[in-house]
């Protein structure tokens, strides 16, 4: 059996949980931003959509400036991408270890007998067809 260790940034970045997902680049996120908040100043009175369009436009340049969020995403990213290379090198995987957001890393072919030997005695039949469209008809 193999020992590993992630270093304690990779491990800050797994507890976020299995169901974090870091989501659009900031600024794919920046563009949306600007075509929503165009159509949502469009809908005003004209008498004050150029004020409100000039906030928004500093508003969104400012966000654009302080790139907090673009490091934050591209560092996550990285930390992410350095977990699957360390999973794929030693060939594990990460499961849910129960109905919580606890994770357990497995080696890969230990999780495929434990699952083969659940279906070996529970006696679970394997399909080989999807019933799903048969039922809803």
């Amino acid at each position: 059996m193999t020992h590993f260790s992630f270093q304690k940034e990779l491990v800050n970045t797994l507890t976020l949980g299995t169901n974090y997902a870091i989501g659009k680049p900031p600024k794919r996120c920046i563009k949306e931003l600007t075509v929503d908040t165009e159509s949502a100043i469009r809908q005003l009175d004209p008498k004050i959509q150029s004020p409100v369009r000039y906030l928004a436009a500093t508003k969104i340049k400012q966000i654009l400036t302080s790139n907090v969020y673009n490091t934050l995403h591209k560092r996550l990213q990285y930390n992410i991408n350095q977990v699957k290379e360390i999973l794929h090198k030693n060939n594990l995987t990460i499961v849910r270890a129960d109905k919580n957001e606890a994770m357990a890393i497995i080696q890969t072919d230990i999780l495929e007998q434990k699952i083969n030997t659940s279906i070996q005695e529970n006696h679970i039949t394997l399909l080989k067809k999807d019933p799903t469209e048969t039922f809803q008809k």
